[in-house]
């Protein structure tokens, strides 16, 4: 089907900005407000059509939503004789509202609650809350059902104990409350040093984000889920038996959950909680470099310019969740959120630069 009405996404966009210096520059502020308001993108109308039609209802221009933002960028510099410094930070932190998301008419307030997306931020996850940990197969058989078909049958002492938020006895989808922000930061930051003294340069940049979070799946969740292949070694502090050899001997405590495969684990290994979705803040120290530049009078009888020699490193440390730093917070959920990255490289470098 055609839609003959389709048309293009109508935006608008606002900026209030405010730049100036003051102290003599030795302080400059630019500071900016901003809106982008977008109307017409498109959807799938609710509604269907009977299936002898042969075809579907066409997208239509029909939802909008709001990004608001801020943006800050303060730097101060100096000269003190043959000494020169600049530090300069920035900031940007913005937001996105569903205006209008089309979708079928809520049953219940309920339903609303959990599900409705106009005129909400987009950028939190439902998620479960873990209440603690199964100290023995007691607990276990007589705990709400929490893996759906299966029940409690895979679950073992060392397991996450989920919170059945409204207590119907059961942990479903209903027992989610938001939780976490979602996997794109919202808040950018980042601060640069700039030094000079005679013939020596110096450089430094770190660079950072916030409030947002990765969920990890897959080979970093499920412990042995590849046909049994190696798993992480943080799994190596497990809850396990006393004799692995004796199914009725005691449990020993440990971090995570007693190992096993795949086939025999529970549901809850691949939902939001805070056990496998992690705060992904960080600080890095992106660059750091130093050089000294050679203005010897035999390099310009030569027809030479300067020559400048330097080192510098690149991702040298970062501050972080300790579960997210080996798997590169800035590279969010890898593959598939299975945490298949290669580490970061610490990179340094030792080069020279020559003007003709």
């Amino acid at each position: 089907m055609i839609n003959p009405n389709l048309t293009w996404v109508k935006v608008d966009m606002y900026n209030l900005g405010l730049d100036f210096s003051i102290f003599n520059h030795l302080l400059d502020i630019e500071f900016d407000i901003y809106q982008r308001e977008r109307k017409g993108l498109l959807a799938d109308r609710y509604g269907s059509l009977p299936n002898t039609f042969g075809s579907k209802l066409p997208q239509e221009n029909l939802n909008g939503d709001r990004t608001r933002g801020i943006e800050f960028t303060l730097t101060h510099s100096n000269q003190i004789g043959e000494f020169y410094y600049s530090i300069s930070g920035n900031l940007n932190l913005s937001r996105t509202q569903n205006r209008y998301i089309e979708s079928a008419p809520f049953k219940s307030s309920m339903e609303r609650w959990k599900h409705q997306q106009a005129n909400r931020w987009g950028d939190f996850i439902w998620g479960y809350q873990v209440e603690g940990r199964f100290e023995n197969m007691d607990q276990v058989n007589t705990f709400p059902i929490q893996n759906g078909d299966t029940g409690n049958l895979k679950e073992l002492p060392g397991d996450f104990v989920l919170k059945d938020v409204n207590g119907d006895g059961v942990i479903n989808d209903m027992d989610k409350v938001p939780l976490f922000w979602s996997g794109t930061p919202l808040l950018h930051y980042g601060l640069n040093l700039q030094a000079s003294w005679k013939n020596f340069d110096f450089y430094m940049l770190f660079q950072g984000s916030a409030m947002y979070t990765v969920q990890f799946d897959e080979v970093y969740a499920k412990m042995l889920c590849f046909k049994g292949g190696n798993t992480p070694e943080y799994f190596y502090d497990r809850w396990h038996r006393e004799d692995p050899y004796d199914e009725n001997s005691a449990w020993i405590p440990g971090e995570w959950p007693a190992i096993r495969l795949e086939q025999d684990m529970g549901s809850l290994y691949t939902r939001d909680t805070d056990v496998w979705r992690k705060n992904a803040s960080y600080l890095r120290l992106k660059t750091i470099e130093i050089g000294y530049t050679f203005k010897q009078k035999f390099l310009k009888d030569m027809g030479l310019g300067d020559l400048r020699v330097y080192v510098n490193g690149n991702n040298l440390f970062t501050i972080c969740n300790s579960f997210v730093k080996p798997f590169d917070p800035e590279k969010i959920e890898g593959n598939y959120s299975a945490g298949l990255n290669y580490p970061l490289s610490k990179i340094f470098n030792v080069g020279f630069t020559l003007n003709f």
